[in-house]
C-alpha cells in the first residue's frame, strides 16, 4: 500500500470558532429577513382585498374578513373567494366585476406566491385548513390578524444582567486623604478596577481638591513625596516638582570642608 499522506495542506480555512460564528450569524440573519418577508406579505395580502373592494380607496368601507387560499406548488393562491364578518361567503367578481376581480386576484397573486414553505412560520398561525381540493390543501386566511401585523419582527429583549458584587473600600490617591467607594473586582483596565463614589463623597472631593488648589496653587501636587535613597555623593534627586534634600559628603556631616554649592 503507498503512503496516502499528502506533502502540503490543499487550502487554509478559518477555525472552528471563528466558521461556526459565521455560520450562525448567517443562517440567524436569513431566518429574520424570512420571518420579515413573511410579515410584509401578509400585511400586502389584507391590503391587496381591501383594494379589490373599494377601487383602491383605503378610507371606504368592506366587510371582508377571511380570505381563500388554495397551496399551490411555489406558494399560496388566491381562488376569488372570501368571507364577511357575519361569515357569509362571497366571491370578489359579484361585488366588483369579472374584470376587476380578476385583475386584482392576478395582482394579489404576486404577493401571496411569497406565503411558501420558508415563510410558514409566519402565515400558518393566520390560517386555518377548510377543506383539501384536488389533494391540495385550502386554507382560510384571518384578514383582520394579517393586517395586524408589525412589518419587522419584534427583536428579543436581551437578558437582565445580573447584579454586580460591588466591594466597599477606601480608596486614596495621595497617601493623605482616603475616600469611600465601590468597586467591581471584574472590571478590571489595565490591572487596576474603578472606583464608584456616592454624590456625597464626589463633592467631598470637589471640596478638597479646591482647598489644595487654594492652598499650593493650580497644577500643584496635593503631597510632598517621600525621600528615596541616595544614589551617589553630592547627586540631589528631584521628584514631583520638588527638590529633595539629599546626606552631605562624609567631611560635610563630621563639620570639616565647605558646604556643597546651593
Amino acid at each position: 500500500m503507498s503512503d496516502q499522506t499528502a506533502p502540503r495542506t490543499t487550502y487554509q480555512l478559518p477555525d472552528s470558532a471563528t466558521l461556526g460564528a459565521a455560520v450562525t450569524e448567517v443562517l440567524n440573519t436569513r431566518r429574520a429577513e424570512t420571518e420579515h418577508l413573511g410579515r410584509v406579505m401578509a400585511v400586502v395580502t389584507a391590503a391587496a382585498v381591501r383594494d379589490i373592494l373599494t377601487g383602491c380607496d383605503p378610507d371606504a368601507p368592506f366587510d371582508a374578513a377571511t380570505l381563500e387560499l388554495v397551496e399551490g406548488e411555489d406558494g399560496l393562491f388566491p381562488s376569488g373567494r372570501y368571507w364577511t364578518t357575519d361569515g357569509t361567503e362571497r366571491l370578489f367578481s359579484d361585488i366588483v366585476g369579472e374584470t376587476d376581480a380578476g385583475n386584482g386576484i392576478h395582482d394579489m397573486s404576486g404577493w401571496t406566491a411569497y406565503l411558501d414553505a420558508d415563510t410558514r412560520d409566519v402565515w400558518r398561525d393566520l390560517t386555518t385548513v377548510r377543506d383539501h381540493r384536488d389533494g391540495r390543501e385550502v386554507y382560510a386566511f384571518d384578514l383582520a390578524r394579517a393586517a395586524s401585523l408589525t412589518l419587522h419582527p419584534s427583536k428579543p429583549v436581551p437578558p437582565t444582567p445580573p447584579a454586580l458584587a460591588m466591594i466597599e473600600v477606601m480608596v486614596c490617591a495621595n497617601d493623605r486623604d482616603r475616600y469611600p467607594a465601590l468597586v467591581d473586582p471584574a472590571d478590571l483596565r489595565d490591572g487596576y478596577v474603578r472606583p464608584w463614589f456616592d454624590l456625597a463623597t464626589v463633592r467631598r472631593i470637589a471640596a478638597d481638591t479646591q482647598a489644595d488648589a487654594v492652598r499650593h496653587g493650580h497644577g500643584s501636587t496635593r503631597h510632598r513625596p517621600r525621600p528615596r535613597r541616595h544614589r551617589g555623593p553630592d547627586r540631589p534627586r528631584r521628584g514631583a516638582g520638588h527638590l529633595l534634600d539629599v546626606p552631605r559628603r562624609r567631611e560635610d556631616r563630621a563639620g570639616g570642608g565647605d558646604p556643597p554649592a546651593p
